[in-house]
């Protein structure tokens, strides 16, 4: 069979490569999403905003410092206390979006979200809110998961990531509280950039204390939260960025969240607590060498992060890594 397409006014060949690759950007565009938030009944040019990708039914993952963001909108939202078990409906509007399908609006909106205590990850529990968004929901996405792969990819590798940066939308609060318009514009961007340093289990105190890797590009703002892709599997969310200093001789570049220190975290879905463990073990999310990690990965207090917070005195490691000194075995607290 002959597929052809119209080009200026005439029709021509469209070759299976073509074919393929417009079927692989359908799958990243189907997962992947951007998200912004708005303190409720105010009118406001949205500032804190980033991206997200589907990982399960009604489950989503974006960036730790994107949903802090978020919600640090709301002057009772306090980011030390974390997530308490009892839900709480902030003071604040979350949005997630994708482009337009046959000039259909496709948004979701949040319920409730789980901050890892070991990464910048955010679990994200999230729904349809439009009737093409449910359609979606219902008729592609089941499809169009990806697997995960916890390792991550090697020096020298390169990965792909999809996100929307440098969207962006104003909010108009209208008279009856609760209702608002929303208005701008949205980019939906492939982005590729080569690992160059894999930090296990920080890069430094004080700023990128997780396992993180780092990419030779610099990213633009929004991609926060976007998912990184390697040999056909999601690897990472993007994560930080820093720009250049010529001045230091230091170039641009872009960190990636790896995923491993999500086997830590639990989350509280449909009235029960329950663990990624238990989401790879029963294939909710598949991960291709999860055998090599379930029970491999725990927390490690730290003499360091526990002189400079109580709260989060440790660092998630994995057996099979490199050694390091300073540390203290802790029990895989939640």
């Amino acid at each position: 069979m002959q597929y052809l397409r119209s080009a200026s006014g005439l029709w021509v060949p469209v070759s299976d490569e073509e074919i393929a690759e417009q079927a692989r950007l359908a799958r990243f565009a189907t997962m992947t999403f951007g998200l912004y938030g708005w303190l409720k009944d105010t009118s406001v040019k949205c500032e804190q905003a980033g991206s997200g990708v589907f990982i399960a039914p009604n489950l989503a993952l974006t960036a730790k410092h994107v949903s802090n963001g978020i919600l640090s909108l709301d002057p009772a939202y306090d980011s030390l206390k974390g997530y308490t078990g009892q839900e709480r409906e902030y003071d604040v509007g979350v949005r997630a979006y994708q482009v337009p399908f046959e000039d259909q609006d496709i948004s979701w909106y949040t319920r409730n979200n789980w901050a890892s205590k070991d990464t910048d990850i955010t679990l994200v529990s999230i729904y349809p809110d439009t009737p093409m968004a449910q359609y979606i929901f219902e008729k592609k996405q089941s499809q169009a998961y990806f697997e995960w792969q916890l390792e991550p990819p090697p020096i020298g590798a390169t990965v792909e990531m999809y996100g929307y940066p440098k969207s962006v939308f104003e909010v108009t609060a209208q008279n009856e509280p609760g209702h608002t318009t929303h208005s701008g514009g949205m980019y939906w961007v492939k982005q590729e950039g080569t690992v160059v340093d894999i930090h296990e289990p920080y890069r430094s105190h004080g700023n990128l204390t997780y396992p993180c890797y780092r990419l030779d590009k610099p990213i633009d703002h929004g991609f926060s939260g976007g998912p990184v892709f390697y040999d056909g599997a999601m690897v990472g969310i993007v994560s930080v960025g820093f720009e250049a200093k010529p001045e230091e001789n230091i170039p641009p570049d872009q960190y990636v969240a790896s995923l491993w220190p999500l086997v830590l975290m639990k989350c509280h879905l449909e009235g029960a607590w329950q663990t990624f463990e238990e989401l790879f073990d029963l294939g909710v999310i598949q991960v291709r060498d999860w055998k090599r990690f379930r029970g491999n990965v725990h927390r490690e207090l730290c003499d360091q992060c526990e002189m400079q917070s109580e709260k989060h005195p440790y660092h998630a490691v994995r057996d099979g890594a490199a050694t390091y000194s300073g540390y203290r075995d802790v029990p895989a607290a939640t």
